[in-house]
């Protein structure tokens, strides 16, 4: 059998970007300032808007990419995740769970040692070596 080059196989295609600055700082500025006025609630707009300018503006092969999402999409999913927070911050104040124990097994030797070595360090919540913590 023939040894075969890898170039026969395919071809290095480059990136290329067709953006300019101007255009960016325009959006930046906008975004930049409809977010503060609105108290960061625009945010999930900006961030569509940004996504859009950059991922419109970079081709390969002659093709150019294309983002469809959208800030309200965007905005609906902040909106989950805040409600979970404040639900999970409600329950942690009424005694409900404790965040200290979330995904914990029973207690061994390890975990204990090892968290205690995460809070002299200063990392509590950080990490959970031992006990599979989410937190």
């Amino acid at each position: 059998m023939t040894p075969v080059s890898a170039s026969t196989y395919y071809t290095v295609q480059p990136f290329s970007f067709h953006g300019r600055g101007a255009d960016y700082f325009g959006l930046w500025l906008k975004n930049t300032l409809l977010t503060v006025v609105t108290l960061g609630l625009y945010y999930p707009w900006a961030r569509a808007a940004r996504l859009r300018f950059e991922v419109g503006n970079l081709e390969l092969d002659g093709s150019r990419f294309a983002f469809h999402g959208t800030g309200a999409e965007m905005f609906r999913g902040f909106l989950v995740l805040w409600l979970v927070e404040i639900s999970v911050d409600n329950l942690a104040l009424a005694g409900d769970i404790d965040l200290n124990r979330i995904g914990r097994g029973p207690e061994t030797d390890a975990t204990a040692t090892a968290d205690v070595f995460l809070d002299a360090a200063g990392l509590e919540g950080a990490l959970d070596v031992g006990g599979m913590g989410l937190i």
